[in-house]
């Protein structure tokens, strides 16, 4: 299939899926160190630190890598009318997985943490279903349109 000005090129692709698949495995793996595998109540694995650490640091990478799709990804396919609903559900998501980020670290109540953290593992796990969807939306919009010649 020819490559359109919306599709991302390899290295694009290489670096966005690699920075979302640590974001995936260490927030993963912290969940279940935290909440499944704990020994005792205020007993912490000394991965979790690390972990949250690592998936910190790739979280900076994956807004840096989601603001490289802004001028040229997001906006060419917004104003070509492909893909709008799953491109739409991508970005409120990362909005959503941002802002409770975000309130992980500076949020004050133990209430208002323990919410915020269900709500932030709950949408990062539906991240990866929506991400194929999207992808998988955008293979086939973007095959229909290089075989009808727009």
């Amino acid at each position: 299939m020819k490559r359109t000005p919306i599709a991302l090129s390899r290295r694009h692709q290489w670096w966005l899926y690699g920075t979302l698949v640590v974001l995936l495995i260490t927030g993963v793996v912290w969940a279940a160190l935290h909440y499944y595998f704990r020994t005792g109540e205020d007993e912490i694995s000394v991965w979790e630190p690390r972990l949250l650490k690592a998936h910190g640091a790739a979280a900076m990478l994956s807004l840096l890598m989601l603001g490289t799709l802004i001028p040229l990804h997001i906006k060419r396919a917004w104003h070509a009318r492909k893909n709008r609903l799953s491109g739409a559900l991508m970005i409120a998501w990362f909005v959503i997985l941002t802002i409770t980020g975000y309130g992980l670290y500076y949020s004050g109540g133990e209430v208002m943490r323990q919410w915020t953290s269900w709500i932030h593992l709950a949408v990062g796990g539906l991240l990866v279903p929506l991400i194929v969807w999207h992808v998988l939306a955008g293979w086939r919009v973007m095959k229909r349109w290089t075989n009808s010649g727009s």
